[in-house]
């Protein structure tokens, strides 16, 4: 009977292969870089959803900056301040670029259509942009008169903080925030 031999058949030294496949064999049982190797895989990503939550975390907070700027802007309108002093557009825009010098740039973005009507029924709150994000007809400002409806609709086209963040979500490179706000004109006089 034959005894088995407990030794592995390796190639002869000098034989073709046997360099390479040694060589392959020690860097697929080599552990040293693994961490970094798996961190250039995942880290891209991961670093990708980090700047997406904080550039949408930002983005709601600007929009809610907005809004209260849009809506303490119209209050003056609803009250009638606006209207008994002459109809001015100044103490409007005043008033948005007070609330909004923390988000926006001396004022120098903001968007707004304040339209009036008799009734609800007559005012749209459609929003038309043009190929730039822009509103169209953005300064249109008729605050009414007493008792009628109104639209404030105040818009910034809001750039994204993290540019390739903005690339991924947005080709545009920006997103139109809005705010709308409908009331009806108190019964001041």
């Amino acid at each position: 009977m034959r005894e088995l031999s407990h030794h592995t058949t390796r190639p002869q030294p000098g034989t073709p292969h046997t360099r390479p496949q040694r060589r392959i064999a020690d860097l697929i049982a080599d552990r040293r870089g693994i961490n970094a190797l798996e961190f250039a895989m995942v880290g891209p990503i991961f670093m990708l959803f980090i700047g997406m939550i904080f550039d949408v975390g930002i983005l709601l907070y600007q929009q809610a900056m907005l809004d209260n700027a849009n809506f303490r802007a119209a209050r003056l309108i609803r009250t009638g301040q606006i209207q008994l002093a002459g109809g001015s557009v100044t103490p409007f825009t005043t008033q948005l670029c007070t609330d909004l010098t923390n988000i926006v740039d001396a004022c120098t973005n903001i968007q707004y259509k304040v339209v009036s009507a008799a009734s609800f029924a007559t005012l749209s709150t459609t929003i038309g942009t043009d190929g730039h994000g822009n509103l169209t007809g953005k300064t249109t400002f008729t605050p009414g008169t007493t008792g009628q409806d109104v639209v404030s609709q105040v818009a910034w086209n809001r750039p994204y903080i993290i540019p390739w963040v903005g690339t991924w979500v947005n080709p545009g490179g920006s997103q139109l925030l809005v705010s709308t706000i409908v009331f009806r004109n108190e019964l001041y006089n």
